[in-house]
């Protein structure tokens, strides 16, 4: 349930604080495809840094060249997210602001190195916004993660569907790299 969901980001949301993690911070998410990503994104956000999405599949040494260049102070893994469960949630989230920045993208660093790409706060509100208002999202409606979590796009998806309140399904990202099963899978939804 969204409540849950809550529940969790706020429980890392408290965890990173008391980890010394706060305003303008970044952390690096690595955690597999599913909801402790989602509960790390907005755990992240909440403690008033910016999230770092990276795929759990990337070399070390390209997680490390990025950690490195964005000034990641940390990095939340499925081990990271299992450790919170016995913490007492944040009740106060941090204050942030439109400018802020919310989000780093790496390019794929097809013509060198991988470079970040900073979305604040008012560009995803925006985005998200714009996709909703684009696809006439109700809270009927479902949303499907089928790109990796470190695509922007999967943004959209994951703030689109809590603004609605709507059902977010996480397809394993095995699945999406079979054309058959994923052309099956998209016609269900």
């Amino acid at each position: 349930t969204f409540s849950e969901l809550d529940t969790a980001a706020r429980r890392i949301a408290a965890k990173l604080i008391s980890n010394g993690f706060g305003h303008g911070d970044k952390a690096l998410i690595t955690a597999s495809r599913g909801i402790g990503f989602v509960e790390a994104v907005f755990g992240i956000l909440m403690a008033g840094g910016a999230y770092v999405p990276l795929s759990d599949h990337y070399p070390e040494d390209r997680t490390k060249y990025i950690a490195d260049n964005c000034g990641a102070k940390l990095c939340i893994d499925d081990a990271y997210i299992a450790g919170t469960a016995s913490i007492e949630p944040v009740d106060q989230i941090a204050e942030t602001k439109p400018h802020d920045i919310a989000l780093i993208v790496y390019t794929s660093g097809s013509t060198g190195k991988p470079k970040g790409i900073m979305h604040d706060h008012m560009s995803l509100r925006s985005a998200a916004l714009r996709v909703i208002k684009a696809l006439g999202v109700t809270e009927s409606c479902s949303f499907t993660a089928y790109f990796t979590f470190c695509h922007f796009f999967n943004s959209f998806r994951i703030f689109g569907q809590h603004c609605f309140s709507c059902k977010f399904i996480s397809l394993d990202f095995s699945l999406v790299t079979q054309q058959k099963i994923f052309y099956h899978i998209f016609l269900i939804l």
